[in-house]
């Protein structure tokens, strides 16, 4: 993934999985680095030595995105017989631009999905009049139950996309367009945009949402106590609202909300769980930062199964520490 740290477009997702912000970032980054190639040689009279590597097209997909290439030089002195080390990294664009999504993780059958784009070029410059495809798509869960060589059943779940509709929009003289997608039913939805560039390859952006309505949205099982909680923003400052939602298998029962640190609870309440979709909501206190975590855990009843069902989960959120920041000038005489 490629990482902009532009603050003018701080709330907007670049790619699948990306994220950035004000030069902000948190998490882990797993590599699959691979050694492409290693030559020797001599440096002239001049004590020069060049070499010319061709970037040539990779098996390219959504999942692959940008490359990037270091080079290490090593130069043994003749007479010393010391090493001298020198590395330089460059990166391998997908195309000539990219194209970013601001989103909600969670909206209503009322509202529908509504959305923003904006497209950059690869010195994070906007492109006024770029084409992008945007599609809509369901996303579908099939299941089955399976009994295990230990005698439990266990749910195996497949993840299928289907595409709703599809749309070709233009970005304005600002880089950005707005979309909106409505008569959308309760579900969980998929939306991509594509760009494609002057040399034919795609960059793909997309967001994961959830449309809410008076029907439950069904849910794909998991063998264990866990389910996921998501927040629509993770980056917020003081006196902020946070909302996040909760994927319950379940319209009733009860949720006990706690936000916590390593040493100890901060704040904790318990709510009624009536639909499938829970939304939590609470204010930013300067008591959490840097960041605070939010546990749930949740009780309910299957009308289907005699037994009590639990669950649990757990969010971040991270606190923007500007109130915390000290501001110090020095001056000579």
């Amino acid at each position: 993934n490629y990482y902009f740290s532009t603050a003018e477009y701080g709330d907007y997702q670049f790619g699948e999985g990306s994220s950035y912000s004000d030069c902000y970032y948190w998490g882990s980054c797993s590599y699959d680095d691979s050694l492409e190639l290693s030559i020797t040689g001599s440096l002239d009279s001049s004590g020069t030595m060049r070499y010319t590597h061709l970037y040539e097209k990779w098996s390219w997909d959504e999942k692959s995105g940008e490359k990037i290439y270091t080079y290490t030089l090593t130069i043994t002195d003749p007479d010393t017989q010391k090493d001298i080390s020198e590395s330089k990294s460059q990166v391998v664009h997908t195309t000539d631009g990219y194209v970013g999504i601001l989103a909600p993780y969670w909206t209503t059958v009322k509202d529908g999905i509504s959305l923003e784009w904006v497209i950059l070029d690869r010195s994070g410059k906007i492109k006024s009049g770029a084409p992008v495809k945007l599609l809509l798509s369901r996303i579908e869960y099939k299941e089955i139950k399976k009994q295990g060589v230990d005698g439990v059943f266990y749910y195996e779940t497949s993840r299928e996309i289907q595409k709703v509709t599809e749309k070709s929009v233009t970005s304005d003289q600002n880089g950005e367009f707005r979309e909106k997608f409505g008569n959308l039913k309760e579900w969980e939805y998929e939306v991509k945009a594509l760009y494609t560039g002057a040399n034919g390859m795609t960059f793909v952006s997309s967001r994961e949402i959830s449309v809410s309505g008076e029907a439950n949205i069904w849910w794909n099982q998991w063998n264990n106590s866990v389910t996921d909680l998501t927040a629509d923003k993770t980056m917020l400052q003081i006196w902020d609202t946070a909302h996040l939602t909760l994927k319950s298998p379940v319209a009733n029962g009860k949720l006990f909300i706690t936000l916590e640190k390593d040493d100890g609870i901060l704040d904790a309440w318990v709510t009624d769980i009536t639909t499938t979709t829970p939304r939590i909501e609470f204010l930013v206190k300067k008591e959490y930062i840097p960041n605070v975590y939010v546990k749930v855990f949740l009780i309910g009843k299957d009308l289907k199964n005699p037994l009590p069902i639990y669950k649990r989960a757990l969010s971040v959120i991270k606190v923007i520490p500007d109130p915390k920041k000290l501001s110090v000038t020095i001056t000579p005489e």
